[in-house]
């Protein structure tokens, strides 16, 4: 579940990023396969499903998205959403844990926030990015053929590519995203019930109370792994009042068991 800064994987390599450099350890033996200058203006960090690694030079002139060869550490392309861009802000989406084999990401700058696909490098090792209007919206998600958010207190699927509207499931008003996987769209009601929906018809698959036996109900949620037919839900306590202490600025876990897996 969690996203240790730093740390990633890609196949049979996991990746490891400091302030200086970025090298990759062959996972069975830990073996150096190589390293690179990685400096900090260098931001964020991402593996793609097509076996790159991404990040964001903000290193000065105009910002822009670098792929690296995960097999060699080799620049194999640069890429902005578009020309003008002053600032960039790139978030890697529908990722395996540690932010590794994402299939898509979101930029924001300054002319909004955009959604878009990353494909399989071609020929020359790059990566084809694909505008998916489906994405645009903050906080929404990649399930199969659609993107799903939440709007005014419904949860709507759209097509990738031109986000006409698929289908639309009516919530409680409240009800959060938690994420999707292969096959399921996973919805948190207000009262604590998990709704899994099919990101196809938008269909309910199952709802039931997400709770260990008797214990309450009053948390929020952290991160979320969603995947294999499980979803593991991090439960924090939720601030009083609605509002978290600044002063201590830090989660406190609910319960004895943070952590909450259901089979859907």
């Amino acid at each position: 579940m969690y996203e240790p800064e730093g740390l990633y994987t890609s196949g049979g390599t996991v990746l490891v990023r400091d302030a200086a450099q970025l090298r990759a350890l062959e996972i069975a033996t830990g073996r150096e396969l190589w390293q690179i200058p990685m400096a900090d203006c260098r931001e964020g960090g991402f593996t793609t499903a097509g076996g790159q690694f991404v990040t964001t030079d903000a290193c000065g002139g105009a910002p822009a998205v670098e792929f690296y060869d995960v097999a060699t550490g080799q620049l194999r392309g640069r890429w902005a959403p578009s020309a003008a861009v002053v600032t960039l802000k790139v978030e890697p989406l529908a990722c395996a844990p540690a932010q590794s084999a994402c299939t898509a990401l979101r930029t924001v700058d300054e002319t909004g926030s955009r959604g878009w696909l990353l494909g399989e490098p071609d020929g020359d090792g790059k990566t084809p990015v694909t505008a998916a209007r489906a994405l645009d919206p903050p906080g929404s998600v990649l399930a199969g053929e659609v993107g799903v958010t939440y709007v005014g207190g419904d949860m709507v699927a759209r097509k990738l590519r031109d986000g006409a509207e698929v289908w639309r499931w009516r919530g409680d008003g409240s009800s959060q995203l938690l994420g999707a996987q292969s096959g399921s769209v996973h919805v948190l009601t207000e009262n604590c019930d998990l709704v899994t929906l099919d990101p196809a018809t938008g269909r309910e698959k199952s709802r039931f109370l997400l709770a260990y036996l008797r214990e309450g109900i009053d948390w929020e949620p952290g991160l979320v792994r969603a995947g294999d037919g499980f979803v593991a839900v991090e439960r924090l306590v939720k601030p009083e009042n609605g509002e978290a202490d600044e002063a201590d600025g830090a989660d406190e876990y609910f319960g004895a068991l943070p952590v909450i897996l259901a089979r859907t």
